[in-house]
């Protein structure tokens, strides 16, 4: 482990200064070091450090120097049950930081732990998921997730099970939402809704739902082909969210409309700028001024394929019109240069 230390001691000294640190807080715990060795002293330290996180007058800095200070005493722990429990206690401490300014301290606290753990360690995993929540609650979600793939490479060398890894993604989604990030929640909606096989499927029922609604519903997202290949969203086949996916796929406005005017208590406000348009109240038209296109065939890159090779096209002739402008512009120069020079 490579994170910042409490004082500067050896171990012994160490149990023993944070012992009677938190003895003088109020703590129920002796300020002598245990018989039974370092894990023992963890063991009642991490119990009772909550005294540090929850004091009225805490000052971020100092709670900051002396949870680092039980994290750097971890690397003494030998045997990995025993260490995986402690983690799981200290974070678990640390989740409920009681403000704003103290749970960005533990936040600060928990990543460097996070990042004191080696790549084979299960435990990355578990300190990662709550590193989540408390993002959440701090709002600094950028701190924990930068992408899905940045995502995805975090547990490679010890990836979690399947039902881990869904729970992960579900509370992940929840605070992606939460902090306004519409893309990377739709996203990691449809990694999850990814993670289940058509065996269950049925499992994801209601956020298979809620993926569909949310990308209709969204204005950044248009192309919607691959939500039909996920199971939880096959598995809704013949229901009315599942026909109108399908629609917003392969079909027009015409199909909407007609679903609408089938099933209009079951179509709530849904805008999604896909054509701007003014209203002509006098004339009683709707000019179109643009759309945008949910599924790009093979016809519709065909045709911007075509689009593009003439703008290609227009451009060099352009180009060459422009260069053939600019001789005919030095000639002339030269020649009046010369015609001024013959009349000298």
């Amino acid at each position: 482990m490579n994170v910042p230390v409490f004082i500067n001691i050896d171990l012994e000294s160490q149990a023993e200064e944070l012992r009677g640190y938190f003895k003088e807080l109020g703590a129920e715990i002796s300020a002598e070091r245990s018989p039974k060795g370092i894990e023992d002293d963890l063991h009642k330290i991490i119990g009772v450090c909550d005294v540090a996180i929850h004091k009225p007058d805490a000052v971020p800095a100092e709670v900051e120097e002396v949870l680092n200070g039980i994290v750097s005493m971890f690397s003494w722990v030998t045997k990995e049950d025993k260490s995986g429990n402690l983690i799981l206690a200290l974070c678990e401490k640390l989740f409920k930081a009681p403000n704003h300014e103290i749970g960005l301290t533990c936040l600060k606290v928990m990543w460097s732990l996070y990042q004191s753990l080696p790549e084979v360690s299960p435990m990355r995993f578990q300190v990662y998921f709550y590193l989540v929540q408390l993002a959440g609650r701090t709002n600094q979600v950028d701190l924990v997730f930068k992408d899905v793939d940045s995502f995805k490479s975090q547990f490679l060398t010890s990836p979690p099970s399947n039902e881990q890894m869904q729970k992960l993604l579900r509370t992940l989604h929840s605070v992606l939402l939460n902090a306004k990030k519409s893309e990377p929640a739709s996203e990691v909606m449809i990694m999850l809704l990814g993670t289940y096989t058509t065996e269950n499927a049925s499992q994801a029922r209601e956020e298979a739902q809620r993926c569909i609604i949310a990308s209709l519903a969204d204005p950044d997202t248009f192309l919607l082909d691959h939500l039909l290949q996920l199971k939880p969203v096959k598995f809704l086949e013949g229901e009315l969210i599942h026909d109108l996916l399908k629609i917003f796929v392969f079909e027009k406005l015409e199909g909407y409309q007609k679903f609408y005017d089938n099933h209009k208590e079951f179509v709530t406000v849904l805008k999604t700028k896909l054509v701007r348009a003014k209203l002509d109240q006098a004339n009683k038209v709707v000019h179109v001024s643009s759309t945008m296109h949910r599924t790009f065939t093979k016809q519709h890159w065909n045709h911007l394929h075509q689009l593009l090779t003439n703008w290609k096209t227009q451009l060099t002739v352009s180009r060459e019109h422009i260069g053939q402008l600019a001789v005919a512009q030095v000639e002339l120069m030269r020649q009046n240069q010369r015609a001024t020079k013959a009349q000298i």
